[in-house]
């Protein structure tokens, strides 16, 4: 009976310490598994920080390709439109447009 009761001691001490080494490796699991988590969200966000940061730097280029393409379209019209000017200025003829409206006039009334 004794040496059963030494058995049962030594197999609950070795349960118990069993227990325990299971408990702190459990408890290391978990500790190793949240810093991985951490390091993993950490790293995410990083990604989303760089993702967004290329985003911006490729949303500034091209508003800044339009915005040249703009101008010289401005530059364009605004040279077209001096010219367009420059044209009615040295063809347009008051004394002729007179002339025409009062003929035009004149059809109009007398006929």
């Amino acid at each position: 009976m004794k040496a059963l009761s030494i058995i049962m001691t030594k197999l609950t001490q070795k349960i118990l310490k069993l227990d325990s080494q299971i408990y702190t490796e459990l408890k290391t699991s978990n500790e190793l598994a949240h810093e991985a988590m951490m390091k993993a969200d950490t790293h995410a966000i990083k990604i989303m920080s760089d993702a967004q940061q290329l985003f911006n730097e490729q949303k500034e280029k091209k508003l800044d390709i339009l915005s040249k393409e703009l101008d010289k379209k401005r530059i364009v019209s605004e040279k077209t439109l001096k010219k367009n000017m420059q044209y009615f200025d040295e063809n347009f003829d008051i004394d002729e447009l007179v002339e025409r409206l009062i003929l035009v006039a004149k059809e109009k009334v007398c006929y």
